[in-house]
């Protein structure tokens, strides 16, 4: 059976009330979540993967949350907020593109470590860490052609 939506007044259709039309700054807020890299995307949906920002998130938020490897983004919208725990609803997913960098020839690499150190230069035969905690991954680049120009 189809329902029908009925106007209370004869000849006139439906129409949103003036006061549920608002700008979006006072309905909702936006927060960006740095997503540390090789996260599941099931663990951050997990209610309970948010259970500290209870008190700062409120039903609809978006939160975009991006992982910090620069592989996916995520933009999702708050559904539910109580005492330990926020349901998500996903808005969009972005799966980025891995840009590869020429390979640097030579004894030396750029390789990401995990969250807390970043990405680091490190030697290919005996992965010695020359340097770490370099974020993004320009920065190590950076770093490794300066160490080799110093080197030369």
């Amino acid at each position: 059976m189809e329902e029908t939506v009925v106007s209370i007044r004869r000849g006139t259709t439906p129409k949103l009330h003036h006061g549920r039309l608002k700008p979006t700054a006072a309905v909702a807020r936006h927060f960006t979540a740095e997503i540390p890299s090789g996260t599941d995307v099931e663990v951050v949906r997990e209610p309970t993967y948010w259970a500290h920002h209870c008190k700062v998130v409120q039903p609809m938020d978006q939160i975009t949350c991006f992982w910090e490897d620069g592989s996916l983004e995520i933009w999702y919208r708050v559904m539910f907020v109580a005492p330990g725990e926020i349901k998500l609803s996903e808005i969009l997913r972005i799966a980025h593109d891995k840009i590869e960098e020429p390979e640097v020839e030579g004894e030396f690499e750029v390789a990401w470590i995990s969250p807390p150190v970043k990405f680091a230069v490190r030697r290919r035969d005996d992965k010695t860490v020359i340097k770490d905690g370099l974020y993004p991954r320009e920065q190590a680049v950076k770093y490794l052609h300066d160490h080799l120009k110093k080197r030369a």
